[in-house]
């Protein structure tokens, strides 16, 4: 009896192991397609050229998003409102036909729902999101190119001390006179 338990127990944590490294690999092999065929234009989290992946395997069915990625236009064409809403979306920007067999493309969308677990995972783990630091784009100012830089300075300097002087003159003026 005990032999039968301890051979039912690998077993069962043994197929767990082949089960998990083989989701592990087409994870990989989904992230190489990905990577190769859809990087360029889109991004899990963010929009890039084309919409933002993240969770789009439940916003649409996926038997719509094989035939999409297979030949976006096709859908447009035949009126899809679907199809239609992205593209107007995104200015009406051709999603060039993926050249990718069906099984690619479950490959990538599976490696879409694992990322999109990934990033949630991520967002819940750290609820504060910080704000990314950005580099400032600016040109120090170099005084030597600017030559009436000076000259205002000079002038608006001059125009304070004269205001001031005048200032307190009228205040001599007024006080002088009150008397």
């Amino acid at each position: 009896m005990k032999k039968l338990v301890l051979i039912s127990l690998f077993a069962l944590f043994g197929l767990n192991h082949v089960a998990f490294c083989q989701n592990e690999s087409n994870n990989q092999i989904g992230q190489a397609l990905f990577e190769t065929n859809c990087k360029a234009c889109h991004a899990i989290e963010k929009k890039v050229v084309g919409p933002a992946l993240k969770d789009v395997h439940k916003k649409y069915e996926q038997a719509w998003l094989v035939q999409f990625i297979t030949s976006s236009q096709s859908m447009i064409e035949s009126g899809d409102a679907a199809a239609l809403a992205v593209f107007n979306e995104y200015n009406q920007l051709v999603m060039p036909d993926q050249p990718l067999s069906k099984k690619e493309i479950l490959e990538i969308l599976d490696y879409i729902a694992f990322a999109s677990e990934q990033v949630k995972a991520n967002e819940d783990q750290n609820p504060i999101v910080r704000p990314a630091i950005t580099m400032l784009h600016f040109q120090p100012l170099y005084l030597n190119k600017y030559p009436f830089f000076w000259l205002f300075i000079a002038v608006s300097i001059a125009a304070l001390v004269l205001l001031i002087y005048l200032v307190v003159r009228i205040f001599a003026y007024i006080e002088k006179n009150k008397s």
